[in-house]
């Protein structure tokens, strides 16, 4: 059986904190910052965003980094290219037309991408980057081509139901739930099992011209408040 194709990855994700220097997880490393061999869970004890006397990480609960490194880390030798650069606070001006916004993420900061994976959280539906980057994924331009699109519910996410393969839909980034709707988007559980995660990207790759996409759902201009646990269709 031929090997699947392999893909250049962005990873789209709830930023808990941006620390970029002192990165999530236990790892063993070869020399000076070498290489990522092993992780523990993510439990607050890699000490980044701590208030004094507490030394755990005060959103470790809600915070991206950990999970894109380590599906990074699990991924690496099953894509060709993980695409690292998400769009940060000031990054684009919000007060651009929706379609600038679009083009200059898909252009500039997700070029190389072909497959576009949002790992879900418990607020990443609020995050107006990850919403951002969904729409921009999705979008042809005269540049690049629009990526497949995936979504992975982590082990952090609280809606999802195990038994019955359920999740709460006004809990996923609403532009990811429209696209799963029309088929153009899958939302799956966390694995670690490498080849079906290959799997998915691969299908996604697969269906990314042929299913529709539903980019019509207005863009979000801020984050949600914190105060809201839902979104309203």
């Amino acid at each position: 059986m031929a090997e699947t194709n392999r893909h250049k990855v962005f990873v789209s994700i709830q930023h808990g904190c941006e620390d970029t220097v002192r990165l999530c997880g236990k790892k063993i490393v070869n020399g000076i910052w070498g290489s990522q061999t092993t992780f523990n869970v993510c439990n607050g004890n890699c000490g980044r965003n701590r208030v004094y006397p507490n030394l755990n990480c005060v959103y470790y609960y809600k915070c991206g980094h950990y999970w894109k490194e380590r599906f990074e880390f699990l991924m690496v030798d099953k894509t060709e290219k993980m695409v690292s650069k998400s769009v940060g606070d000031g990054d684009i001006p919000t007060n651009i037309p929706t379609e600038t916004i679009r083009q200059q993420i898909r252009d500039n900061f997700i070029a190389e991408a072909t497959v576009t994976v949002v790992l879900i959280g418990p607020e990443t539906w609020k995050r107006k980057h990850v919403d951002w980057e969904i729409s921009s994924s999705i979008k042809n331009t005269q540049k690049n081509p629009r990526c497949g699109l995936i979504g992975i519910m982590l082990p952090t996410y609280p809606h999802y139901n195990n038994d019955e393969n359920t999740f709460f839909p006004y809990t996923i980034p609403p532009r990811l739930f429209y696209n799963h709707q029309t088929g153009f988007a899958h939302i799956y559980p966390w694995t670690e099992n490498t080849n079906t995660i290959q799997a998915w990207i691969n299908a996604a790759f697969e269906r990314k011209d042929k299913m529709k996409i539903d980019n019509s759902y207005p863009m979000f201009r801020n984050n949600r408040s914190d105060d809201q646990t839902q979104w309203q269709p």
